[in-house]
């Protein structure tokens, strides 16, 4: 993702998350707030213990779209949380 481009928060899918999470999350970034890549480096980081290690910022960025300047956010879904086969 280019740095210098301005991305804003498109989606943020919380699917999965307990609600005391999510809701923790909301007050950290909304769709349409601009995206900070410190911002969800902190929140991972102060809750390691919610999210199976090591989770990186790069795992919860679903889709970036450099274009439309948009980067929709995934976090407390399958893809996190089930053990790999």
């Amino acid at each position: 993702m280019n740095q210098r481009k301005q991305f804003r928060i498109g989606t943020i899918d919380d699917s999965g998350l307990d609600p005391n999470l999510a809701s923790l999350l909301e007050s950290e970034g909304k769709p349409g707030d601009v995206f900070n890549k410190k911002i969800i480096e902190r929140f991972l980081a102060e809750r390691r213990s919610a999210f199976p290690p090591p989770v990186q910022v790069e795992e919860i960025i679903e889709r970036s779209d450099p274009k439309q300047g948009i980067v929709d956010l995934r976090f407390g879904v399958p893809h996190l949380t089930e053990p790999d086969h």
